[in-house]
């Protein structure tokens, strides 16, 4: 081929003896292919190296918040490309669900947004990866009646929607605007932000919530109003929980490192 001639030309030496029956290698040429051979020998550990375990072929379980699962569909990407065969199972659910599905071995790792010190098991390793932006929101019909920039205090008179861990409580956020700004119409909704999100968007009232949920809200996002809450407004973290007794393998190790670099960027969102 011209391909094996221009590298004869280049080498100063003929690599092949043509006859009319085929060809055949000449000492010299021999002598080559036994280097070339070391050559993609090594460029094959070279990639190796770069890929790390990409032809692991095993599952990873994750359980997560409606804002942290943002987080993890953006890490997705980059990470298989470099994990290709390995499959992500990943489900969405309450902060306290997915607690307990780390504890209860049902899930490899949790990724959520908790409070300052909020919960402690003996069991759990939780990591405070990035502190995540909180935003005042209301339907922009409804937020017509505000101020401009408006006062948490002069929004007692309308209903505050609350999402928190459980079914049954307000969020931590709610339950200290109640105490610092006296306000009194407090709803609990859900502990899914999009439930909450739903409610804002028809005008039935105010909430505190991630501007990373209300940004990534699927539908009629332009319906809802947003406003930067007090500096001294209590924000939660993102964290990754996974029980003390777990093995990390290397391709969670690899996955988690995603994950904390996009939190860094997402969290903060605008």
């Amino acid at each position: 081929s011209k391909a094996i001639r221009d590298l004869e030309v280049e080498l100063g030496c003929p690599l092949l003896i043509r006859a009319r029956h085929g060809s055949y290698l000449t000492a010299y040429g021999e002598k080559v292919v036994l280097h070339a051979k070391d050559i993609m020998g090594a460029t094959d550990k070279i990639k190796n190296i770069k890929l790390g375990d990409a032809t692991l072929n095993s599952r990873i379980n994750i359980v997560s918040s409606v804002t942290s699962s943002i987080v993890i569909s953006r890490s997705m990407e980059a990470f298989r490309r470099r994990y290709p065969k390995v499959e992500i199972f990943h489900s969405i659910t309450t902060n306290f669900q997915a607690i307990e599905a780390v504890l209860h071995n049902q899930a490899d790792i949790g990724i959520m947004e908790l409070w300052p010190q909020p919960i402690s098991f003996e069991d759990l390793d939780i990591e405070y990866v990035s502190k995540v932006r909180m935003v005042l929101c209301a339907g922009k019909e409804l937020a017509k009646q505000f101020s401009d920039p408006v006062e948490i205090s002069d929004l007692s008179e309308y209903p505050f929607l609350s999402t928190s861990y459980s079914y049954d409580t307000l969020g931590p956020l709610t339950q200290w605007a109640r105490t610092q700004y006296g306000l009194q119409n407090l709803r609990y909704v859900s502990p899914l932000s999009t439930a909450v999100l739903d409610m804002v968007v028809c005008n039935q009232g105010i909430a505190f919530l991630t501007a990373l949920s209300v940004k990534n809200y699927p539908q009629n996002r332009e319906l809802i109003w947003t406003q930067e809450v007090p500096k001294d407004t209590p924000t939660p973290t993102l964290c990754i929980i996974k029980r003390r007794s777990y093995t990390e393998p290397s391709e969670v190790t690899a996955l988690l490192a995603i994950i904390r670099k996009r939190a860094k960027t997402l969290c903060n969102v605008r």
